[in-house]
């Protein structure tokens, strides 16, 4: 049986397509309008259009190989769920969640390799530590990793520049998920497949429980998590627009039970199912099977309330959005905060949304969006992070016009009218942005 903490990868690898999801009820949303200075605003590219340039990656499909297979010769190092470390060398006895932080640190340090000053900042922030202490540890890690076919380290010495690098040839879960992706959309409609094997490597929330202490006393583990680009809802973002476009591909194809398949991938990836995204997606495949039962039944779980007023301030009302079926297969996404982790709101009327409240404690958020993929880098997320502030002033003119023109499919799908949209997406807030990060 494994350590606590840490699951085997091949339960969980191979997953059926045909499987249906049962939606579980969310909290009530009460949407935002999130207008980012500077940043243009361009419609959605369909997935189905041409194959745009040439994929070069020659060793993908063998690595992807040595992952499914697993090939007991080279470390597998999976954070699409719960940390795992799979490698020829012997387990550690104890303390083996913190040495699999070290071999996860390492593993998405990558080829730069971390200097023992890196090294240490990263493990034991704060701290002067002993260098033997630090070599005792690695060496752990090391005898965990094993050994090449050649019979060297996995994880060699400090080389002469001081710094800590993994042997080329290990694997890690998540970078076979961009390699994946990246070639699949390079294919068009014929990369559904590579889609498809990306987000079969997703076992569940990225990195679940991997900041829960050791113990009450221990050090607070993966404390270096939010400068890299492995962090959390970087790798949800990442899963959930790969998500968005199979399913386009699959429902393109007639494949309903693959679009609900990655739909379902979706819900691992995101347990508390606080994607909108994944929610027009699983509408999209109710409405693509005509099964108008399940299109009521998550419209009931996801009432759009709607607030308008009277030109003279009169009485507010409310109507539910209509329910009839959403034939339109392909629903804008509107630009807004993902991912901002909240309370449950209360269910009082009016009451403000939480993503609201919690930015009047931290104004500090991060919005993912997705690049053009008739760009030079053919696609990808772009994670914009940054200062946000709720603005009581409403969108001017021209950005009005701006993002009714850019998702004029979200409001006539749903039943609503342009003011009722604007209405159910009320709130603006601006977000200087501090960082960008693209993957």
């Amino acid at each position: 049986m494994p350590p606590p903490g840490l699951y085997p990868l091949n339960s969980a690898r191979r997953r059926n397509p045909t499987t249906t999801a049962t939606p579980r009820a969310p909290t009530r949303p009460v949407p935002a309008i999130v207008a980012l200075p500077s940043l243009p605003l361009q419609t959605r590219r369909r997935v189905t259009s041409p194959i745009r340039r040439r994929h070069n990656d020659p060793a993908l499909d063998a690595d992807v190989r040595r992952w499914f297979d697993d090939d007991p010769a080279s470390p597998r190092v999976a954070i699409l769920g719960p940390v795992t470390v799979e490698a020829p060398g012997r387990v550690p006895s104890e303390r083996v969640r913190f040495y699999a932080e070290i071999i996860t640190y390492l593993a998405a340090r990558g080829e730069r390799g971390a200097t023992t000053d890196q090294f240490d900042e990263a493990l034991w922030p704060g701290q002067q530590v002993k260098p033997a202490s630090r070599r005792v540890d690695v060496s752990r890690a090391r005898r965990w990793l094993g050994q090449t076919a050649d019979g060297e380290p996995w994880l060699p010495d400090a080389t002469s520049d001081r710094r800590y690098r993994l042997r080329e040839g290990y694997l890690l879960d998540w970078d076979l998920f961009r390699r994946l992706r990246s070639r699949g959309e390079s294919r068009g409609p014929a990369g559904t497949g590579d889609l498809r094997q990306a987000l079969a490597l997703v076992r569940g929330a990225p990195l679940a429980g991997a900041d829960v202490a050791y113990s009450a006393v221990a050090r607070n583990p993966y404390t270096w998590l939010p400068t890299f680009d492995i962090e959390p809802r970087h790798l949800t973002s990442g899963m959930v627009d790969t998500v968005y476009r199979l399913v386009e591909l699959c429902l393109d194809a007639g494949d309903i039970a693959g679009a609900r398949w990655a739909v379902e991938q979706a819900w691992l990836a995101d347990p508390d199912r606080t994607s909108d995204i994944t929610w027009r997606d699983l509408l999209r495949v109710a409405a693509a099977e005509g099964n108008t039962a399940e299109l009521d039944q998550i419209l009931d779980q996801r009432k759009v309330e709607v607030r308008f007023t009277g030109d003279h301030g009169g009485g507010t009302g409310r109507r539910r959005a209509g329910t009839r079926p959403l034939a339109p297969r392909r629903l804008r996404r509107p630009v807004r905060p993902t991912r901002i982790r909240s309370e449950r709101p209360n269910p009082a009327r009016g009451a403000a949304h939480p993503k609201v409240r919690n930015i009047g404690a931290n104004p500090r958020v991060s919005v993912h969006l997705e690049l053009d993929r008739g760009a030079e880098r053919d696609g990808g997320v772009v994670t914009v992070e940054g200062v946000a502030r709720i603005d009581p002033r409403p969108l001017s003119a021209d950005e009005t016009a701006a993002y009714l023109a850019k998702y004029a499919d979200t409001p006539r799908a749903a039943g609503l009218s342009a003011a009722d949209f604007l209405a159910s997406y009320s709130t603006v807030i601006r977000i200087e942005p501090t960082r960008t990060r693209v993957y």
